[in-house]
């Protein structure tokens, strides 16, 4: 029931402010001069209840600096300051300066994120930032007033000024309107003076005006270095805790904790109370300064004042303001007279030294440095962002309408936006990172997705056709720039969605046509010789593929026509298997398509066809017969001699002919010295390599030399080889058809992205697509007939594709 009770810090700041004491808030609307708080209790429909100075059992107490002792349980009951604006010291340190490059710019990259980002361009004039456009003044309580009546009670007649605890509604209006008992004001983003403050400690040593005031003292130096602070109307920034002389005395005090001694040696504190054991000193004639020596510190410095009353001679010391406490001190060092103090002798200082001590930078964000009276309280300079930097807090979203004797005009909202994001062409295997440049974001992650898709017709995400990211991160506390993991999906066109939900608020912020997959290339198809008029499965590597089938679909293209995949069957996003079903009319002599995507996915996007995608029907095995001196009778079939022989053999023509074992198949072993009887065979999956016919006179010319590899073979070294009739005009019909198909071949980058028009937007279009075909295809661009060097591949990719896609074209003017 007790309405006031005693707080063990200055606490003159609290008068008329809230505090909270566990879960119950109270207004305080005294404070006296011994530090009593007299307080209205349970505001804010809070619960009244006892509150006791320590908790954690019968043996824990409290010191007078509110440190607990008594055991580890031990705790003192805090008294919190309660203050609008939902803010915490935690975020950001307090002040965020991260106003983006050069002031405005925004960098895409992780390396950038500790420069911040500032998309609209907003002029923070004194370096610090918020994600509003404008800022609550700080200090006032979210209970608000309502002009209308209250919903039921004995206040429901009141017509004015009435404490309701609940809104109620107009007639055929808004709610009323929302007074925060005092008028809330609104405050640019850019200043700090407006942020709200967290009282921290108070000043134990004046501080003055001067610029080389780098040091002051303090009640607690706890839980500030690095961070904000303000006393009075100077913003300063605290580098770190240190240790500083705070007092130089002359004389020590004896008779209890409670006493004291002046420079001059008069004691006050108790009856009791004595000054020993040092001297103030004789004989000055000027007051002076004092600076130190040793002790591993620096930056001390002190006036002193002397006794000039004739009558208290011999003068010494009168009094000694420390001015600047210095900081870094191990030990304690020597005062010393560092300007006047003239004819000072006998003098005795005992320097005291205290680890509350700042080494601050002063004036910060545009303030000007001021001198500070002792006491001053020191206040955290609080960022605005929640009272919990893990969960979502308070967000204010205000409208703004104009209003005059024509009436009111329509509201303007909060709206959040999308500047930019990057990457915008992702990889259908999805994990990518991509970092979303935006105004209006939160603090943290809680509450928003972002989304790969589409809205539906009722400006909602369809769910159905997006697909959200994953491990979604918010790099700064400005609502700036957040980064997740771009989902698994294919598609030529997606927006990029950025949802905040949070109670009935609901936001969305769309990029529209933002986003697209990586368009599927292919690297092989196997077999791609195939069988005339025979059903196969074709299996294609590449990447890109995603990994629905339904999202695909695939065919094959030839000079008779088209054979639709069925089934295609997409195995992972690097494969896929499609089965042809060709008729007996079909000429498998073409390419297979593949189209990833389609109208669920923003569009289908084909891969580039080249050689890398071409099948073709086998061309037809040659039997040859080679003669080599053997006796058959030495060979029996199914002998392990025979074994040997046919293996030898094999291998001596595999090694002349450089072919794979899989080409070579003997049929038969006859009589006649041996005649060994075989069927070169074409390559399945290598429609460049030799054909059975050119391999065929290929293993006749080396029969008929004796220095070369087949003559040189443990089987063949004696052979004879001889061709069926036509196998030469075959090869050579092969050859010349291959010659003329391989001139006109045009590079897979020219014939996969061809500019539609020559306007900029189908130009830049095509050169993304010349780019990448060439870099990363299979195909390797040549000078001077000879592939590029890795390192080059790139270059010589832009040039030749500035020039296909029309970059250099000549232009002609106009003739008026």
């Amino acid at each position: 029931t007790n309405d006031t009770f005693p707080i063990n810090i200055g606490s003159a700041f609290l008068n008329g402010k809230v505090v909270e004491i566990d879960s119950e808030f109270m207004a305080v609307t005294h404070v006296d001069s011994s530090g009593t708080l007299y307080v209205k209790r349970g505001i804010y429909s809070s619960t009244v209840a006892a509150h006791t100075a320590v908790t954690g059992g019968s043996t824990c107490s409290c010191t007078s600096n509110g440190t607990a002792s008594g055991g580890s349980t031990c705790g003192c009951t805090a008294v919190k300051l309660v203050y609008m604006g939902a803010t915490d010291v935690t975020v950001g340190n307090g002040i965020d300066s991260m106003t983006g490059y050069l002031g405005s710019a925004c960098r895409i990259g992780t390396s950038f994120v500790s420069e911040g980002c500032n998309p609209i361009g907003y002029n923070f004039a004194t370096g610090a930032r918020t994600f509003q456009s404008a800022a609550i003044e700080a200090q006032f309580s979210r209970e608000a007033n309502w002009a209308s009546a209250c919903a039921s009670g004995s206040a429901f007649t009141c017509t004015s000024n009435c404490q309701c605890s609940a809104a109620s509604k107009l007639s055929s209006g808004e709610f009323g309107n929302v007074n925060f008992g005092n008028n809330a004001s609104i405050a640019s983003p850019a200043n700090p003076l407006s942020y709200p403050q967290d009282a921290a400690t108070t000043l134990v040593l004046a501080t003055d005006s001067s610029s080389g005031s780098v040091t002051i003292a303090v009640a607690s130096a706890a839980d500030l270095t690095g961070k904000y602070i303000r006393i009075g109307d100077e913003i300063m920034y605290v580098v770190k805790a240190t240790r500083g002389i705070v007092e130089v005395q002359t004389y020590q005090a004896f008779g209890g904790d409670s006493c004291s001694c002046t420079v001059e040696g008069v004691a006050s504190g108790g009856s009791l109370c004595v000054c020993a054991g040092g001297s103030h000193g004789s004989g000055c004639t000027t007051s002076g300064t004092l600076s130190s020596a040793g002790g591993g510190g620096s930056g001390f410095s002190a006036s002193f004042t002397i006794e000039t009353n004739t009558s208290l001679l011999p003068s010494g010391f009168k009094t000694i303001t420390v001015t600047q406490p210095g900081e870094n001190f191990r030990a304690r060092p020597s005062v010393l007279i560092d300007t006047g103090g003239s004819g000072c002798t006998g003098q005795i200082f005992n320097p005291v030294l205290s680890t509350n001590v700042l080494s601050v930078l002063r004036a910060q964000f545009g303030t000007t440095i001021s001198g500070h009276a002792l006491g001053s309280t020191v206040s955290r300079v609080v960022w605005p962002a929640q009272t919990d930097s893990t969960k979502p807090g308070l967000q204010y979203h205000w409208r703004i309408a104009a209003y005059n004797k024509a009436g009111m005009s329509d509201y303007i909202y909060f709206n959040s936006r999308l500047f930019d994001v990057f990457p915008r062409t992702l990889a259908a295997s999805g994990g990518e990172l991509l970092e979303i440049v935006l105004v209006g974001g939160g603090v943290t992650a809680s509450n928003y997705t972002v989304y790969v898709g589409r809205l539906n017709s009722s400006g909602l995400v369809d769910l159905d056709f997006s697909r959200a990211c994953t491990a979604l991160q918010v790099l700064d506390v400005a609502g700036t720039r957040m980064s997740c993991r771009s989902p698994a999906w294919v598609g030529a066109t997606h927006d990029l969605i950025v949802q905040a939900k949070s109670g009935s608020v609901h936001q969305i912020a769309v990029g529209n046509s933002w986003m697209k997959y990586r368009a599927p290339f292919i690297t092989s198809v196997a077999p791609a010789a195939v069988d005339a008029g025979v059903a196969v499965n074709i299996t294609i590597v590449g990447r890109n593929f995603g990994t629905k089938s339904y999202e695909a679909s695939a065919k094959f293209v030839g000079a008779t026509g088209e054979i639709a995949c069925k089934p295609l069957t997409i195995v992972t996003d690097l494969k896929a298997v499609c089965t042809l079903s060709p008729k007996p009319t079909d000429t498998l002599d073409g390419n297979i398509v593949l189209t990833i995507g389609n109208s669920s996915t923003g569009g289908g996007q084909e891969a580039p066809t080249g050689e890398q995608t071409a099948i073709q029907e086998k061309a037809a095995p040659v039997e040859v017969q080679a003669t080599v001196p053997l006796n058959i009778v030495d060979i029996p079939a199914g002998s392990p001699e025979r074994l040997a022989v046919e293996t030898q053999f094999k291998s001596d023509l595999v090694s002349a002919l450089g072919v794979s074992a899989s080409r070579i198949e003997i049929r038969d072993i006859v009589a006649g010295s041996v005649i060994i009887i075989f069927v070169i065979l074409p390559d399945p999956n290598n429609l460049a390599a030799a054909s059975p016919a050119a391999l065929a006179v290929e293993l006749s010319a080396q029969a008929a030399d004796p220095n070369s590899a087949l003559r040189q073979g443990a089987i063949t070294s004696q052979v004879t080889v001889s061709l069926p009739p036509g196998t030469a005009e075959l090869a050579a019909a092969e050859a010349a058809a291959t010659t003329a198909a391989s001139s006109s071949t045009v590079p897979l980058w020219e014939s996969s992205c061809v500019p539609k028009s020559y306007t900029a937007f189908d130009m830049e279009i095509c050169y993304d697509c010349c780019t990448y075909v060439c870099e990363l295809g299979e195909q390797i661009p040549q000078v001077g007939g000879q592939n590029v060097l890795p390192g080059y591949r790139a270059q010589v990719c832009q040039g030749l594709c500035l020039k296909h896609c029309g970059y250099a074209r000549p232009i002609t003017f106009p003739t008026v």
